[in-house]
Order: structure tokens, then C-alpha cells, then sequence
């Protein structure tokens, strides 16, 4: 149970002392970060030997100054996991320096090399490799799995977009509705 004094300080002020958990604070230069969950996340990832297989994948950077895969994939799966909706919302990681010397990033490309490079891969093998890197992912969560028989179930999602071609949704929301498949004894989606 948690238990409190009060006391007066030589200002006359009450002051509350806990006794039970003896906290300090203190003043310091360390740099901090109010995404460290996604510190945990970036190495859940690792983990899963995700870089080794963009490598494997996708195609190669055009030039000799582009960047790999993984350099454009690590930065997006982090900000989407964050709750980051656009790819200005980039730029907040990129300013991060407590979170990019946790993760080891080091520099993020801009929001229009990623531009670039999503046209890029949407114009050669990039999609193709993606969809492979997803199969692998399954694979290998499929089997360190205990499950014998899975159900799939499928449900319609909406993106909010204002482009062209996107549509107004039941919700009053302009955007696309894709089909989004996934296991229902595990966060799986296919």
C-alpha cells in the first residue's frame, strides 16, 4: 500500500514523500523520445530477419547513392506502427534523434525520395518482391505456430484518400475499400 507524509518545506509549502516508492529526479543531457515503444517494435522486426529478406527481394537502388529496401521499409513500418497517417508525417522520426540512435537508423530518406521510390517500385519488380517478403513473413509465423487448421476471414477496410479515383464511403469518408484477408486464431494477414 502506498503510503504518504505530509511535511512542510522551508518555505512553509506542503510536501508529500512517498514511502514506498522512493523516485528521484534528476536533470540530465540524455536524449530522450516519446516513441520508445517503437524501439521494441523496430527490434521485433529485426527479429524476424525482415531487412534479409527485402535484400533477397527487392530490386537493387538504381544508382550507387539510392537506398536499399530495408532504409525505405524500416522508417514507413515504424511511422505506421506509430499511428502516422501520411508520409510528411516521416519528418517526425526523421527529427528524432533518440529514437534514430535507439533503432540504429541513421538518415531517412526525404518524403520525395520516397515518392520517387514508391513509382519506382510500382514500375518494376518492387510489388512483385514485396508480395514475396509477405509470403516469407506468413511462412515463417505459420510455422512456429501450433495450430493445425486456420479460418480465414475477410472483411473490407477503408483508406481515406483524396485522390482522383477514390470513392465516398458509407461512412461519409472519401477513399478505397480493399478486401483484407487474415487467420482468425492469429493477427495474420494475408
Amino acid at each position: 500500500m502506498l503510503t504518504q507524509r505530509v511535511k512542510k518545506n522551508q518555505e512553509g509549502y506542503d510536501m508529500i514523500q512517498q514511502e514506498l516508492l522512493p523516485i528521484k529526479f534528476e536533470r540530465s543531457d540524455d536524449e530522450i523520445t516519446a516513441r520508445s515503444g517503437l524501439v521494441l517494435f523496430d527490434e521485433f522486426i529485426k527479429a524476424f530477419w525482415l531487412k534479409g529478406m527485402l535484400a533477397r527481394r527487392m530490386p537493387l537502388p538504381g544508382s550507387n547513392r539510392g537506398f536499399e529496401a530495408w532504409r525505405y521499409i524500416e522508417p514507413l513500418v515504424l511511422m505506421l506502427y506509430g499511428c502516422g497517417r501520411h508520409i510528411e508525417d516521416l519528418r517526425e522520426l526523421r527529427e528524432d534523434r533518440a529514437l534514430l540512435g535507439a533503432t540504429q537508423m541513421g538518415k531517412i530518406p526525404s518524403s520525395s525520395s520516397y515518392g520517387d521510390w514508391f513509382v519506382r517500385m510500382g514500375e518494376r519488380e518492387g510489388l512483385v518482391g514485396l508480395a514475396r517478403v509477405i509470403d516469407d513473413l506468413t511462412r515463417k509465423v505459420l510455422r512456429r505456430d501450433e495450430h493445425k487448421q486456420y479460418t480465414l476471414w475477410s472483411d473490407p477496410t477503408i483508406i481515406e484518400a483524396d485522390k482522383r479515383g477514390a470513392e465516398m464511403s458509407y461512412q461519409g469518408v472519401k477513399g478505397y475499400r480493399p478486401m483484407v484477408t487474415a487467420f482468425k486464431e492469429m493477427p495474420v494477414v494475408v
